[in-house]
């Protein structure tokens, strides 16, 4: 999920179609159904990372009542009617609904009062359920800015020939915020790049006096020619990050290139090499 393509943020984002009379958005609604899906499916169970502080309790109390007032749209119930038969805290993560758990009976009695009263004022409004599923991603995208990230903790047998500052302990690959990297010298997550400043990523073996490793270097380059090398345990997750990379550069850049073979989706290497630049069995 991407808050730039729904107008959030500095960036503007475009979606290049063939032309015909209407608008085209930037997503479809069967993706948006999908992420809204994989997406409540892990606030609410605590998957994915997702594990919003008690502090924000106020933010997932309000996720909950965009969740009821989707319910009703998609049931074609009136709010009342979800209410009776659907508990708020069912669209709460775990340790909320624990927390509320031991709350008095006074103070669950307020909390429940307070969202009857907000979906009562939402009850007037006229958005649709896929406007409210698109809010539900944005809300859930302020209170968990870390969803969607992933992190790869490096090797540190230091067969790398850096100093002790430069060497790379982890890193992080996220839709919005690119690649970031924490070194030894600092815990601090630092921005190397964003995926369209990036011209090239290669993968070696380790060896040590001739013999080879299972630990792999995954060397990035970017446009000013800065590089950032990164030692993983084995070949399985240096591939991992670079599929990872490889397929936010196709998505945020250039959806005909890939950096490397191995991690390179069949139907693309097809394309390619029958000299076809896009897509030609569906829309574009």
């Amino acid at each position: 999920f991407f808050s730039s393509w729904f107008g959030q943020g500095s960036r503007a984002s475009y979606r290049f179609s063939l032309s015909r009379g209407r608008i085209c958005a930037v997503l479809d609604y069967c993706v948006i159904d999908y992420l809204f899906a994989q997406s409540r499916s892990d606030f609410v169970s605590g998957r994915g990372g997702i594990s919003p502080a008690l502090s924000l309790q106020q933010e997932c109390l309000g996720m909950a009542v965009i969740d009821l007032w989707r319910m009703a749209k998609e049931r074609n119930q009136s709010l009342a009617e979800i209410c009776n038969t659907t508990s708020y805290k069912s669209c709460l993560p775990e340790t909320h609904r624990q927390d509320i758990q031991r709350m008095s009976r006074l103070a669950r009695y307020q909390i429940r009062k307070t969202l009857k009263r907000f979906l009562k004022k939402l009850g007037r409004c006229s958005a649709g359920e896929r406007n409210l599923k698109l809010k539900y991603l944005m809300e859930l995208n302020m209170v968990e800015p870390a969803y969607g990230s992933e992190s790869f903790t490096l090797d540190h047998s230091g067969w790398l020939e850096q100093s002790e500052q430069q060497r790379v302990r982890a890193v992080q690959v996220s839709g919005e915020g690119g690649i970031q990297i924490q070194t030894t010298e600092s815990q601090e997550w630092q921005t190397f790049c964003d995926f369209p400043q990036i011209t090239d990523i290669s993968i070696k073996r380790l060896c040590q006096e001739q013999m080879p490793l299972e630990g792999r270097v995954v060397t990035l380059t970017r446009q000013d020619d800065q590089c950032m090398e990164a030692e993983f345990h084995n070949l399985t997750e240096a591939l991992s990050f670079v599929s990872l990379v490889d397929g936010y550069f196709r998505l945020t850049t250039d959806s005909t290139h890939y950096f490397c073979a191995e991690v390179a989706p069949p139907s693309l290497l097809e394309d390619i090499q029958d000299y076809c630049h896009g897509p030609i069995t569906s829309e574009f």
